[in-house]
């Protein structure tokens, strides 16, 4: 679950906006329509895997995916917004229902909590570094131009050499040291051609 939010985080993936929550039948058809659809595609993982238990996992992800968007649904429908509260409110009923005993629940739903928060926190700052590198992209005119990037900064691409002394970008070239490396290898290994 860190990894799935940190890539989200990394990625600059932006959520999707969807219609907010106007009524209780919008909660219960967001709470069924997720539940469901995630509850059975963990069941047939968990099938396919060979996994014991394969129900009982499949009802706590079911649990959790109810809870994250009843949750969120419930305070977007409360509140008419959809706001950090509404995704906090969403995480907390996600860890009371996903906890697997009773004594487990304070301690998820300050984990989903803090992890919901730490995703508020860098979400800002992921969509801003995404924005500058989309904005210090260069235009049409640039981009018939040889320019390589290192780092930050452009320069001539007459100057970059891979390993093997060859211009980067052009490929393995029929005779390029890189291709007689290649070859020696694969005579070493018997794969010859």
């Amino acid at each position: 679950m860190l990894a799935l939010a940190f890539a989200t985080v990394a990625t600059g993936a932006s959520r999707p906006r969807l219609p907010l929550a106007s009524g209780p039948s919008d909660v219960v058809r967001q709470v069924v329509m997720s539940g469901g659809v995630v509850g059975t595609g963990s069941l047939l993982f968990n099938l396919a895997a060979g996994r014991p238990a394969a129900l009982r996992r499949a009802r706590r992800w079911a649990a959790v995916s109810a809870g994250f968007s009843g949750g969120r649904a419930t305070c977007q429908w409360v509140h008419k917004t959809d706001d950090v509260f509404a995704r906090l409110a969403g995480a907390c009923c996600a860890g009371a229902l996903g906890a697997p005993s009773l004594p487990q629940v304070p301690v998820r739903v300050l984990s989903f909590a803090a992890l919901t928060l730490l995703i508020e926190r860098l979400e800002p700052l992921a969509e801003g570094q995404l924005r500058s590198i989309q904005l210090s992209t260069p235009g049409i005119e640039e981009r018939r131009r040889p320019w390589r990037y290192v780092g930050n900064t452009p320069q001539a691409a007459g100057a970059a050499r891979n390993v093997f002394g060859e211009r980067v970008g052009e490929g393995v070239r029929p005779g390029s040291r890189l291709e007689r490396w290649i070859e020696s290898l694969n005579r070493e290994l018997g794969h010859v051609q």
